[in-house]
């Protein structure tokens, strides 16, 4: 039974990974499966940035002012890298 335990503690752990975040502006905010989890500030500095977990997860970056940025990762154990520059929203402006 513990043998089966830390096997599954294991595979979790290899499937897992984490989001290094570059962005414009850099306090635009990260959302992470609809939930908000701060700023592209909080996560372009960490060592291991925004943990995902496993799976295929949704990230969005948002900013008002700006068109939203929306992405899919499924990390599968690596670390991966993600640049966003958000484009100027010209909703009640000029075109």
């Amino acid at each position: 039974m513990i043998e089966k335990a830390s096997h599954a503690v294991s595979s979790a752990q290899q499937t897992s990974g984490d989001l290094k975040l570059t962005c414009a502006p850099e306090d635009s905010q990260v959302w992470l499966d609809g939930v908000p989890v701060g700023t592209c500030q909080d996560f372009a500095g960490r060592p291991k940035g925004l943990w995902l977990g496993a799976g295929m997860r949704k990230v969005e970056v948002k900013r008002e002012g700006y068109m939203p940025f929306e992405t899919y990762i499924e990390p599968d154990g690596t670390r991966a890298r993600l640049t966003v520059t958000l484009a100027p929203s010209n909703l009640g402006g000029n075109p």
